[in-house]
């Protein structure tokens, strides 16, 4: 993964008040459920 998006996500998974884990795995749910923005 480009240290980029890693720079990107760790900061929007803060936010979230999630680990960069839990951010991304629902990142990828919605991507799957057809619910991403």
């Amino acid at each position: 993964m480009e240290r980029g998006l890693i720079d990107a996500i760790d900061p929007a998974a803060e936010r979230a008040g999630l680990s960069r884990s839990a951010y991304l795995a629902m990142a990828a749910r919605r991507e799957i459920e057809g619910t991403a923005a």
